[in-house]
């Protein structure tokens, strides 16, 4: 049976001598390389470095970590081999070493901050995914409506401001969370301009893990729809079809259209000419677009929308702000 070495092993030289980058692992350069996959397999495994990783995963991640001896393709199995904590295999799957769950770090105190660590990061995934920017308030209202922790708002701030580099993608301006890709060129203002003072849909605990994994909804009756026609019409398997799925998904969620869509599906070789003719898949691109959570609509679906502004009435500088921040008007959307 093979090692954690042994797996460190079977990595070329430039891939050992990025991890030891990545872990700041010193004197690399000076090492061959089955001497730095030495080093690496006991620097890995040290507590103080496998703890600010997996601390942050979610309860059904850490159950594939502790239970599945191997793992198809993944998000979640391509971050463990990116830290250097499973291996890929010839048939594209990923195995786990043993030496990874009989870790000592898996006691009571890990399992308790786990729970809010873990579940932090998928709520600040989901404003990502889902707003693109919202405030921190709108964080700590999705964070306590599903979290059986409940924290204080310098409790949030405090565990925001603890998160390693390479779980966090946001930036906190002006008791704003604004997500990286939208930080540069201010495109985050415009988003805001667009949702203007609607009030953010708030997901449930499941919708918030499943956009957090997968950066999608699950599966209801539109996208099963969808990815029933995907299968017949394009000879997809069933993996295949979801995926695609999601990712059509995303686009609406994004701010797609429907060529959008189709422009994706040509790109990937799905559709020929960028054009789709046949009335089942367009009947299906359709009814997923119209039941999308937008993030031009804090959330909310184009039909949602129309009824929540047909509602609106006069907000005067002094209101609460009706996107739900708990701050005046003039101090939020109104600004």
């Amino acid at each position: 049976m093979n090692t954690f070495t042994d797996y460190l092993k079977e990595r070329t030289k430039k891939e050992l001598i990025a991890l030891a980058k990545f872990h700041h692992v010193t004197g690399y350069s000076a090492l061959h390389k089955e001497e730095l996959a030495q080093k690496l397999g006991i620097w890995l495994l040290l507590p103080e470095t496998m703890y600010p990783f997996f601390v942050y995963l979610g309860d059904d991640e850490l159950y594939t970590v502790l239970h599945s001896e191997s793992s198809d393709d993944s998000a979640l199995m391509r971050r463990l081999h990116e830290q250097g904590y499973c291996f890929k295999q010839k048939d594209g799957s990923f195995i786990i070493p043993d030496e990874i769950k009989n870790t000592s770090i898996f006691t009571d105190s890990f399992w308790k901050e786990q729970k809010i660590k873990g579940f932090l990061v998928d709520c600040l995934n989901t404003v990502g995914y889902l707003y693109g920017c919202a405030p921190v308030s709108i964080l700590l209202q999705m964070f306590n409506s599903n979290s059986s922790v409940s924290l204080t708002r310098e409790q949030l701030l405090k565990e925001i401001s603890e998160l390693p580099g390479y779980y966090n993608n946001y930036i906190l301006k002006n008791d704003l969370i604004i997500h990286n890709s939208l930080y540069e060129n201010e495109l985050y203002r415009r988003i805001q301009q667009c949702q203007g003072t609607l009030p953010f849909y708030m997901p449930s605990r499941n919708e918030i893990m499943h956009l957090s994994r997968y950066g999608a909804f699950p599966e209801d009756s539109c996208s099963r729809r969808l990815s029933s026609c995907l299968t017949k019409l394009l000879h997809m398997d069933t993996r295949q079809s979801q995926n695609i799925s999601r990712e059509i998904q995303a686009i609406f969620r994004q701010g797609g259209s429907i060529n959008d869509a189709v422009s994706y599906l040509t790109g990937q070789g799905w559709a020929a000419d960028g054009e789709i003719t046949d009335k089942k898949l367009l009947s299906s691109l359709n009814e997923m677009f119209a039941h999308t959570r937008l993030m031009l609509n804090r959330g909310n679906t184009a039909s949602e929308t129309v009824q929540l502004r047909k509602k609106k009435t006069k907000i005067y500088p002094n209101s609460p702000c009706p996107c739900g921040s708990g701050k005046k008007y003039k101090n939020c959307c109104g600004r």
